[in-house]
């Protein structure tokens, strides 16, 4: 499938995926309250569903995230690593997911093209965007980005 290019605020674009991401984690600790492991979350549903924003969201736990799809939006918020101490944190697998979703595949940022359907193209991005100060560290060995405060 060809994907047209997009100018697009990519700052703008990560912060409405951590807002989504983080009300997701809220809602499903709201909802699954009984959940004490946050680390490995052994004692989470393996799948079902709840509802948040206004829409229902399939969940489906895997290895130490859960993957979160909205049942009208479509939009894919899969968190892992780190999840319940970094609730607004994200990295080149989650934004390329939630980016394939949303059915963008290339954004020009600063007259570059960067793929930010695949892992590699969002890592690079990535990359750009640590460099320019709009993004940080947020914990380095998982390469767990936030935004700039």
């Amino acid at each position: 499938m060809n994907y047209p290019t997009k100018t697009a605020d990519i700052v703008a674009i990560i912060l409405e995926f951590v807002e989504l991401q983080n009300n997701l984690i809220s809602a499903f600790r709201e909802t699954f309250p009984q959940i004490t492991d946050w680390e490995y979350l052994l004692d989470s549903p393996r799948a079902g569903c709840f509802g948040s924003l206004g829409e229902e969201w399939k969940f489906q736990r895997h290895g130490v995230g859960i993957c979160f799809t909205g049942q009208k939006s479509g939009k894919v918020v899969d968190a892992h690593l780190g999840m319940s101490e970094y609730p607004r944190a994200f990295d080149s697998w989650r934004l390329a997911q939630y980016f394939d979703s949303i059915d963008m595949q290339k954004i020009d940022y600063f007259s570059d093209i960067f793929e930010v359907g695949d892992e590699d193209g969002m890592e690079k991005l990535l990359n750009y965007l640590l460099k320019d100060g709009s993004i940080a560290i947020a914990l380095g060995q998982r390469k767990l980005y936030k935004l700039q405060d």
